[in-house]
């Protein structure tokens, strides 16, 4: 019974020493796995940049110039307004990016009739990529427009207040970029 002790301890004693080394063997690849991964991190090549309207409508483009903020967007009473150039959209590399525009915050009122932005191609073409409506509900956003390599696309807003709105009303609207 001795000797089939020792061949059940030896067997034992193998299948420890085996899981010990597929510990340290997977140990190694993982820390060798992880150890060579970088990560590149810089700026997009789509920003956005100021356009000729941007400092009449309070604009401000935060550093990384992937959201941009207006402070007064100067909106008409009962007719539409049309702001050409809210605030622009470059591509800095060659190859074309998808990008969609959305709203974070924004704050009409409760006077705002409507709010529509296209992004304008220097070609005049338009794509409506946010509406929002007389609730103050973003019903359209997240529309994917892709840009070519080395273009500037301006941003251009059309909107006004309801009839009924007083003078002075106050508003402000962040805008996001997300490139793909």
């Amino acid at each position: 019974m001795a000797k089939g002790k020792r061949k059940s301890r030896a067997a034992i004693l193998i299948l420890l020493l085996s899981a010990l080394l597929i510990t340290t063997a997977s140990a190694a690849i993982y820390y060798q796995i992880t150890a060579q991964m970088t990560i590149k991190v810089g700026w997009s090549p789509v920003v956005f940049v100021n356009g000729s309207d941007t400092d009449a409508c309070g604009g401000d483009t935060v550093t990384s110039n992937a959201s941009v903020t207006f402070s007064d967007v100067p909106l008409t009473i009962a007719s539409n307004i049309t702001i050409t150039e809210l605030v622009n959209v470059t591509n800095s590399e060659t190859g074309s990016h998808d990008v969609n525009v959305t709203v974070s915050t924004h704050d009409f009122g409760s006077e705002l009739k409507i709010l529509l932005l296209y992004l304008v191609s220097p070609t005049g073409s338009e794509t409506l990529v946010v509406k929002i409506d007389d609730s103050g509900t973003v019903v359209t956003d997240k529309v994917q427009v892709s840009i070519p390599g080395n273009e500037e696309w301006a941003i251009k807003l059309i909107g006004c207040y309801d009839t009924g709105t007083g003078q002075g009303q106050s508003n402000s609207l962040t805008l996001n970029l997300e490139v793909k």
